[in-house]
């Protein structure tokens, strides 16, 4: 983990599949696009290496997480033909900020689960 905010998460000792990147509640959205572009850069990174590393699959897949305030949002990004990537936001959250709105980190919660189990299935 960096001391700016940015992280990795790794499955084995040497390929990086997930990215994040948190920002405070006050930051701008310039901050957050320019998190964005910075955080789909490495997952590209991640994933060209993956496919230079074991070749190339249709179901290789790299995640990346924004957090900014009480917003989570998840994406994902895919080869989906020759050097053509899809980057898509498959999640967005939004932590409680009050003590009577705290249910609501159930759904939060059961969301990063899922992703936590789809991510062991496809890379065991």
């Amino acid at each position: 983990m960096w001391a700016n905010g940015e992280s990795n998460i790794l499955f084995d000792k040497e390929n990086e599949i997930t990215f994040g990147e948190v920002k405070p509640p006050s930051a701008s959205n310039n901050i957050v696009n320019q998190a964005l572009i910075k955080l789909a850069e490495f997952i590209k990174g991640s994933l060209d290496s993956f496919h230079k590393q074991f070749g190339y699959s249709s179901i290789s897949e790299t995640f990346g997480i924004i957090i900014g305030g009480c917003c989570i949002r998840l994406f994902s990004m895919d080869i989906v033909f020759d050097d053509s990537y899809r980057f898509k936001q498959i999640e967005k959250m939004l932590l409680p900020t009050e003590i009577a709105n705290f249910l609501t980190i159930v759904p939060v919660i059961a969301n990063l689960y899922s992703l936590l189990i789809s991510l062991l299935i496809m890379y065991p």
